[in-house]
Formats: structure tokens, C-alpha cells, sequence
């Protein structure tokens, strides 16, 4: 598989559309260029458009076209080019201007071009040899001019709309590369917005998958010169396999994700055709092919040239000839593949037949020996013989090819490390060169601790099968080989591209970094000044970062908890809160400046002293923009987190968005999107303490925006059974996987407390709760393993003894379904329903005597409905939960007893599975939720959190695998945004 140049080159444009808004017709073009080498530049790409405006003219006479795209290089390819001064007449200098090209004054190739989509009222992409200007003198080469590989963007008046130039260049040695990748979105009449890359793009982050992750755009353009490679990066198969993983709508071909192409195929023969499709939500995939079409298609292929692929690595085991069912494993370096195949054998007709090898590999390919690539694979692949080097090759003669096994049945898994660096695709190809129909084959995944469990199953019985595999790519193991110099190059393009057509998520790789957060117990003195009470707790925060620096390991960055400057003032109406608020500008100089100091001043010179990042939460001020919402000081005021680099500038703001009460406090109208770079290779992105438990700023910041590494001041009022402090950080962290710095507001008498680095489903590295007193929790964080270690029961009892005298509050489970665990029950499976929401729980148990009258009820509870947080907010829940209550009455469940030596523990929880199915909404999400006595939720060790798709459900399972008996909560707990809503007495102060 290559981008540019080769023998019998097939020129592919691919279109994705995932979220189709309107009903509108799209063409793709396989175009087949003039061959003639030996044509004048002005001529050859004369020639070229002649045969673009031919199949324009051929398409108009029987649709009315939306939007045409055109492949890559064609209006230019098989020119013979050594040189910059070899490709400078096939290029085009294309300017700023929103005039239309379809104009007699300055006119150029493409002036036909655009005269054409002004005459059909049709979008036309167009991929050219771009020229401009150099700008840089240093670089500048000695014509003056920079090339690019350039898509452009034609409206329908023949104007240029957008503009990409080609970020990922493998082996277009002519070509500059932008410094950044541009980011290409258009718009168009008929509601939708696309976005257009290149060829090898589709292989990297930028611009491909931030295209769709960060910048949401699920319709591609693709124009590509494609080169396919047996047996698993052929044209259609690759760009088959993405647009079912990441279910977006894209050989020539138009795919509507999971649902199939509408339209696609490849030739065996040089030929140009269109491919038209009308895409709308009831468009239907491309209707299946009989074995009769398979075999015509497969036989034009034999003169079809298919780039070599070493497929010696791999390691293999042939399956036999006549062998009926195989349930057998194959590993390489440490990986391992299981596969389950079922086949049925008729006589060979012929000496010509496949063998097929069950293959595994994990390791680094060269791509045409220009770039490596890290793989991890597992395939039943057909092969000439039962040597590995006849395994990407294709029997001559298609004719003289027989079919003996026909395989009934095939389950491929594996288990991949859940690491944005690594994903996986659904790859097949049948001897057609076409992948398999999308309902002849299921995918899905399952979730284990710390790897991603894919299965990858045949349902329909195939003879005809090449390919069935999961294709895995691992970025972090990519690296160029090396330079090509400029004057080797004549049309090496015959270098490009040769693995799938994959976008994966590869977050930079984070070095290693060492992180404070801060539990701080601000002063208590009520009736201090406000100027008195900021200077003594920055002394506070002083005394606890000076004591960090003297420590072994120096922090890269600190975070302090939220509200703890201002904690414990008398705050009751805007002329009280103005002395604690500090505006903050938009000026990148420093804090530490004798000039216009105020109480950060401090801290910024200790930032910078240390060269340290730090993250204050604080007070802010801001002159109102809005007079008809401004209060009569002409001041907004936010509870907001700013982040300062190791100089003290103010780098980062965030304002709080999910406000608990603050009636005092502005609402932002939309959630500030708050991301900042270190200079050790982390991004971070920000929010406060009741944001965790909402989709806006939190999930779009993990989902949306690719942010992994979250920075999170709270002053939590912890509540039973689900929300306590630790709890709650270390259930989302799990969720999404995330890194999370949680620095946490310690009062014991209002149950605030709760500080912890986590590093996702590796658990925390450290966090406790502490009891009325200021703490730093210091950890380095790297790829290693959670290194808390593992309580014994007198720990947990130490720590829960010192929680009794710590406030916390209760939810109300009066409105849950519930069914009690009655003493001396050893197994239990049995649904617990509320309304149509229905919780399944499967238990083993084990009874010991109780030796005091205190010991906890377990109740088996179901929720779905609204429940309120403190009054301030009422929120979607869908909770299924063993909860620990002190009688058998749910009003008492969420109560502790008061005094915990009076407590005994006779139950002990030897297995507790938890299933339930969700709908597939993206207003829907489930937490993995625990808690022990001592108020911090199971070791992640103990714990395993699943998930199936089923149709338009997803089924969450939760099990508990490690025998406990401190257990207080062990649940499934949901959040349905939908439902969310402000109580009747709204908040007044947005």
C-alpha cells in the first residue's frame, strides 16, 4: 500500500459521513491519468483536466451532483521530475481571493475546472501541486518558492472556500511541510461540514484524528493514490476497516461507518469511473456479492500488481487440510492470540489451493523501507503453501485456483494494553479484494483492568475467505528510518504508504514528572479581616510548599485545593465578597513583580523561586461586559482555578462552571475549555470540584478535546453510600482513564477532605483523608504501576476509627427499590427492578457470628430517576448498588454507626458480580463506585469493570474479585444528563 507512483497505480478518493444532517448526492472519482511521459507540462495537465471535465460531463447527465471530489496527483503523475525546477510548471500558486476562479482575467487550469463546478452548482475538491512564496530566509531553496501537496476546496461559484496542504509527506521530497498541520473544515449549502486531508495523513493524529476527535468533524474528504499490499493493507479492505472502527462515512469508495460503503469497488484494469451515491440516515450498504460476482472480480484482479509484504516475521501454525475444529493459541513476544475455527472440507479440484495460517505478531514493520511502524496482529490469512513468505501472494491464475475448505465459524482475541498510543480494527478481505460484509462479521470489546479484551467473529460461513484478522497499531514504536536527500529523488514516490489506512489517538508520549497536591486546613478564625485572613493562609500555603521543596522529590507542579485562601469568612452579600476577589489579567508577564502586588505575588516569586508549576483556586473579579446583566458594582465575580508556569505567569484560567450554590458567583455561559502544556510533555486541562459529576467541562475534556491529564481543586462535602470524597475522584478516574491531581479542602465538620493522584484504571498513587490538619501528597508519575500499597484490616480499622468524628452527609434512598441480604444467605441471583430499570446481582457469601449488637444491613438497590444534590441542583441517576444501612429500613442506609469499636463485621463478601444495560447515549454515563469503612473505595486490583454493546444498550459489569468484609458500597453509578435540572428556586447570580 503506497501513496504515489507504481505500476498499475489506482488513484482512490475516499468520503466519509458519519452524521448525515440532510439528504445530498456526493461523487468520488477513480481516475486513471494519461500515461504519456513524454508530454510538455502545460499539455499533460491540459490532458488531465480533459478527462476530469469528461466524467463531469458524463455525471450531469444523470445526477444533480452536491459535491465531486477528485483523487491525489492526477492532474500531474507519471510527469518525470527530478528537481524543484523539474515540478515547477505543474504547479499552481493559489491565492487569498473569494473571487470566483471562473474568470477570463489571470486564467489557468484550473480556470476550466471551476467554470465547470460554477456551471453543474456543484462543490468540487481538487488535489494540485501547490507554489507560494517562501517566507523563511534561512530555508528558502534557490527558486524562491515553497511546494506543496495542496487539496483545494471549490464552491459552488467556482470560489476556492478552504485549502489543505498535505501535513504527513512520505517520500515527496520535493514537497515543504507545514510547521503545524493546517486544520481544513468547510461548510457547505446543504448542512454539512467537512473537513479534507491527504493520503499518509490518515496514518497520523494531525490532522486526521484530531479532525474528528478534537474538532468533531465526522464527514472526511480522502483524495489518495493508494498502492494495496496482501494480506492486509489492500485499498478497500484498509479503508473498510477505519471507517468501521472509528464508524465514520469512507480505493474509490463512499462508507457510512458501521453500516457499510454504499458505494465502492477497485479495478484489475486502468480505467476512470465515478462512483455517485445519495447519502442520508436511510441510506443502505452496497447489496451483498454471490460467489459467481466474487470469482468474475477476483479473476480481473490477476493482473492487478499487489506490493510485497514480509510476512516472515509472523510467528504461524498452518491449518491442516481436513482439520474440522481448532481452539489453539499463537503468541509472539509476550502477545497472544486465541483462536476458535470451525471448518468443513470438500476435495481440492485442482493443486492450486490456499493454506490458510493462524499468524500472531507484535513488533515493528518497515513501511517500503521508509518509515517503521509498530503492529500488533493477529490473523487467519491465506497463504500459496505452509512457508510464511508465500502468505502475501496471490495464486497467477484465478482460474486454476479451487476452494476446498469453506470456514464455518472464526473467533480471533486478544487483549491489547488500553494506551491512546495503541487501536485496533476489524480487518478482512475476501479473494475479491473486498472486505467482508459488515453483518457477516461481529466486534466487540471488553474492558479488563489495565487491557482491552477484542473479539472478532465470523457469523457467516465463507469460501472464499483471504483475510480474517485484528489489525493493531502501536504509534509508540513508530520512527522514520531515515532522509531521503532531494536529489535522490525520480519519483521515488514509489516509497508511499504501505500499512492500513488506520487513524489512531496517539497522545504524546508524557516523560516522566513528579506532582504535589495539597490537602490544606485553612485557618479557622472567623472573624479575621480579609486582607489578615488571604495573608495567613498564603503563609499556609508557604509553610507546605517550602517543606515540599526540602523533601527528596521536587515537584514539577503543585496544586492547591479550592476556596481554602478565602475558607471560613463570613460572606453574605457582594460588598463582603469584593476584598477576597483579585482580577486577573490577560498579560503573559510575571506575577512576581513588586509592581500592582496582591496576595499572589507570593505565591507566584515561590513558583518562580522553585521553578515550579502551581495551581491556585482563588476568587476572581471581572468588569461586566453585559449591561443588561450586570449587578450595580459592575463586577462579575468566579470561582476559578489559575495555573502559573515555572516563571509565575498566569498561563492557564479556568472558571468553575457547575457552581454548589455560590449564589455570589457568575456562571460563564458556556464551559471554559481550559488546557495548558508543560515543558515536560504533559497538556493538562482544569475543573472544580462539582463539575466531576456533569458531561460539560469534565467528559468533553477526555472525549472531546483528547486531555488526559487533569488538574482538580475541590472542597468536597463528602456524602454516603456513593459520593465521598476519594470515592467519587477515584470512580471517574477509572471511568475515563485519566490522570487526575485532586487537591482537596480539609474541615472535618463539614465532611470536606479528600486529596489523591490517580493514574486511571492503574489506581491511585497515593490519597488518604485527612482528619482537621494540612498534608502534601507527592508522587512521580510515570508508565509504572500504582504503587499505593495495600491496607491489612487494622489499617482500614485505624483509619475508619479516626473518620467518626467527620461529617458526612447522606443521599435519600427512600425512593429505591430494595432487596436485604438476610443474615446467613450464601449465594443470592436476583434481579432488583425500579420502574423498567432492572439490576442484576450474583453473590457468594460467608457468615461469621456477630459479637456486638452494630452490624450492618446489606441492601440490594435499584435506581433510576432524579435525586437532589443538597438542594442546590437535582441530577439523572441510574444507580445499581450493595449498600451497607444500619437496619433493614433504607432510610438508615448511608448512616454510619457512631462509635467503630462497637461494630462488628460477620459478613464477609467472598464474590459480587453486577450487571446492567444502559442506553447508548452520550447524555448517559457509568462509574465503577466502592467504599470500605475507612472511606476510600477497593484497591483497583479488586475490582474488574466490563462493558458489552448490544444494539442500542450497552451492558456495564461490575465485579468485586477479592474477598472483603469492610465493604460499605459497591455499585454501578450512573449519570443521566438529560434529566438534569436546577430545583424551582433557580439560582439567580448567572
Amino acid at each position: 500500500m503506497k501513496c504515489l507512483s507504481g505500476l498499475f497505480p489506482i488513484f482512490f478518493v475516499t468520503f466519509w459521513a458519519k452524521t448525515v444532517l440532510t439528504e445530498y448526492t456526493a461523487a468520488v472519482v477513480e481516475y486513471y491519468p494519461d500515461p504519456n511521459k513524454q508530454l510538455a507540462p502545460e499539455e499533460k495537465v491540459r490532458k488531465n483536466i480533459d478527462g476530469y471535465l469528461k466524467i463531469l460531463d458524463e455525471i450531469e447527465k444523470k445526477h444533480k451532483l452536491d459535491i465531486i471530489v477528485f483523487p491525489e496527483a492526477t492532474l500531474t503523475i507519471t510527469a518525470f521530475v527530478e528537481t524543484k525546477i523539474d515540478i515547477s510548471p505543474y504547479t499552481f500558486e493559489i491565492s487569498d481571493s473569494s473571487d470566483s476562479l471562473c474568470t477570463t482575467q489571470e486564467t489557468t487550469s484550473l480556470t476550466r475546472l471551476a467554470c465547470a463546478a460554477q456551471k453543474l452548482k456543484t462543490y468540487m475538491v481538487i488535489n494540485l501541486y501547490e507554489r507560494a512564496r517562501c517566507k523563511s530566509t534561512s530555508e528558502c531553496s534557490k527558486i524562491g518558492w515553497d511546494f506543496y501537496n495542496t487539496n483545494i476546496v471549490l464552491d459552488r461559484n467556482g470560489s476556492v472556500i478552504s485549502k489543505y496542504r498535505k501535513f504527513n509527506l512520505f517520500g515527496e521530497y520535493l514537497m515543504n511541510r507545514t510547521k503545524t498541520a493546517d486544520i481544513a473544515i468547510f461548510e457547505t449549502d446543504f448542512g454539512e461540514k467537512f473537513a479534507t486531508f491527504t493520503c499518509f495523513d490518515i496514518l497520523f493524529k494531525q490532522p486526521a484524528l484530531d479532525l474528528i476527535r478534537k474538532h468533531q468533524i465526522t464527514n472526511i474528504v480522502y483524495p489518495t493514490m493508494w498502492f494495496s499490499q496482501l494480506p492486509f493493507y489492500t485499498s478497500l479492505q484498509t479503508q473498510f476497516q477505519w471507517a468501521y472502527a472509528v464508524n465514520a462515512t469512507g480505493g474509490t469508495g463512499i462508507y457510512q461507518g458501521t453500516k457499510g460503503p454504499l458505494v465502492y469497488d477497485i479495478f484489475g484494469t486502468a480505467q476512470s469511473k465515478a462512483f455517485v451515491a445519495t447519502v442520508s440516515q436511510k441510506s443502505r450498504a452496497q447489496a451483498r456479492e454471490s460467489t459467481k460476482n466474487i470469482d468474475k472480480k477476483a479473476k480481473e484482479m490477476d493482473h492487478f500488481y499487489f506490493q510485497p509484504n514480509d510476512a516472515t516475521l509472523f510467528t504461524s501454525k498452518p491449518i491442516k487440510f481436513g482439520e474440522q475444529e481448532i481452539n489453539d493459541t499463537v503468541c509472539s513476544e509476550g502477545f497472544c492470540c486465541n483462536f476458535l475455527v470451525s471448518l468443513q472440507w470438500n476435495a481440492a479440484t485442482t493443486k492450486n489451493y490456499y493454506v490458510y495460517h493462524m499468524v500472531a505478531f507484535n513488533g515493528i514493520l518497515s513501511f517500503a523501507g521508509a518509515y517503521n511502524g509498530g503492529i500488533e496482529l493477529c490473523g487467519v490469512i491465506a497463504c500459496m503453501t505452509e512457508n510464511l513468505d508465500s502468505c502475501s501472494k496471490r495464486f497467477p491464475n484465478y482460474d486454476e485456483v479451487s476452494w476446498p475448505a469453506t470456514i464455518r465459524r472464526i473467533r480471533i482475541k486478544a487483549q491489547f494494553d488500553i494506551d491512546d498510543n495503541k487501536f485496533q480494527f476489524p480487518n478482512s478481505l475476501l479473494s475479491n479484494i473486498k472486505p467482508l460484509p459488515v453483518e457477516d462479521f461481529d466486534w466487540t470489546n471488553r474492558t479488563l483492568s489495565t487491557t482491552i479484551e477484542r473479539t472478532y467473529t465470523l457469523k457467516t460461513p465463507q469460501n472464499r475467505l483471504m483475510t480474517f484478522g485484528i489489525f493493531g497499531r502501536d504509534f509508540s514504536r513508530d520512527s522514520p528510518i531515515s532522509p531521503v536527500e532531494e536529489n535522490s529523488y525520480t519519483l521515488t514516490i514509489t516509497l508511499i504508504l504501505i500499512l492500513i489506512a488506520s487513524i489512531i489517538y496517539a497522545k504524546a508520549v508524557v516523560t516522566e514528572y513528579t506532582a504535589a497536591v495539597i490537602e490544606y486546613y485553612p485557618d479557622q478564625n472567623k472573624l479575621l479581616e480579609p486582607e489578615e485572613r488571604l495573608r495567613r493562609n498564603v503563609d499556609g500555603y508557604l509553610k507546605i510548599f517550602d517543606e515540599i521543596q526540602r523533601g527528596q522529590l521536587k515537584p514539577d507542579i503543585v496544586v492547591f485545593p479550592e476556596s481554602t485562601l478565602t475558607a471560613n469568612a463570613v460572606i453574605r452579600n457582594r460588598t463582603e465578597e469584593f476584598p477576597y476577589t483579585v482580577e486577573i489579567t490577560n498579560s503573559t508577564a510575571s506575577l512576581c513583580t513588586a509592581e500592582n502586588s496582591t496576595f499572589l505575588t507570593r505565591l507566584a516569586c515561590a513558583a518562580q523561586r522553585s521553578k515550579t508549576y502551581m495551581v491556585i483556586n482563588l476568587s476572581e473579579r471581572a468588569r461586566c461586559q453585559s449591561p443588561s446583566k450586570c449587578s450595580e458594582d459592575g463586577w462579575d465575580f468566579y470561582n476559578s482555578n489559575i495555573a502559573l508556569d515555572r516563571n509565575g505567569s498566569v498561563i492557564s484560567k479556568y472558571r468553575k462552571y457547575n457552581l454548589f450554590g455560590e449564589y455570589l458567583m457568575n456562571q460563564t455561559q458556556t464551559a471554559d475549555i481550559s488546557i495548558f502544556d508543560t515543558d515536560f510533555g504533559a497538556t493538562f486541562a482544569m475543573f472544580t470540584c462539582f463539575d466531576i459529576l456533569f458531561k460539560e467541562p469534565t467528559l468533553n475534556l477526555i472525549y472531546k478535546h483528547r486531555v488526559n491529564n487533569i488538574i482538580f481543586p475541590s472542597m468536597w462535602f463528602s456524602e454516603l453510600p456513593f459520593l465521598t470524597a476519594v470515592q467519587t475522584q477515584q470512580q471517574w478516574a477509572y471511568a475515563v482513564n485519566a490522570t487526575v491531581l485532586a487537591a482537596g479542602a480539609n474541615n472535618p465538620k463539614v465532611g470536606s477532605g479528600g486529596t489523591g493522584i490517580y493514574q486511571g484504571t492503574k489506581g491511585p498513587l497515593v490519597f488518604d483523608i485527612e482528619y482537621a490538619q494540612s498534608k502534601a501528597f507527592v508522587a512521580t508519575l510515570s508508565h509504572q504501576q500504582s504503587s499505593v500499597r495495600r491496607e491489612t484490616t487494622n489499617d482500614i480499622d485505624k483509619k475508619a476509627k479516626q473518620m467518626d468524628g467527620f461529617y458526612l452527609k447522606t443521599d435519600n434512598l427512600k425512593p429505591y427499590t430494595s432487596r436485604t441480604v438476610q443474615f446467613g444467605e450464601k449465594e443470592i441471583n436476583e434481579n432488583v427492578c425500579h420502574e423498567d430499570f432492572c439490576c442484576n446481582f450474583k453473590m457468594l457469601l460467608d457468615w461469621n457470628k456477630a459479637t456486638t449488637d452494630h452490624y450492618y444491613v446489606y441492601h440490594l438497590t435499584a435506581y433510576k430517576g432524579v435525586r437532589s444534590f443538597s438542594g442546590v441542583y437535582d441530577g439523572g441517576v441510574d444507580i445499581c448498588g450493595v449498600v451497607a444501612c444500619r437496619t433493614q429500613n433504607l432510610s438508615s442506609c448511608g448512616k454510619r454507626f457512631p462509635n467503630y469499636e462497637n461494630i462488628s463485621w460477620p459478613l464477609t463478601f467472598k464474590h459480587i458480580q453486577i450487571k446492567a444495560q444502559f442506553e447508548i447515549d452520550d447524555k448517559k454515563f457509568q462509574y465503577p463506585n466502592s467504599l470500605r469503612s475507612n472511606i476510600k473505595p477497593l484497591p483497583v486490583a479488586d475490582i474488574e469493570w466490563t462493558s458489552t454493546t448490544l444494539n442500542n444498550t450497552i451492558e456495564r459489569t461490575y465485579t468485586l474479585k477479592e474477598p472483603q468484609n469492610r465493604l460499605m458500597t459497591f455499585a454501578i453509578y450512573g449519570r443521566d444528563f438529560s434529566r438534569d435540572k436546577y430545583p424551582s428556586r433557580r439560582r439567580n447570580a448567572i
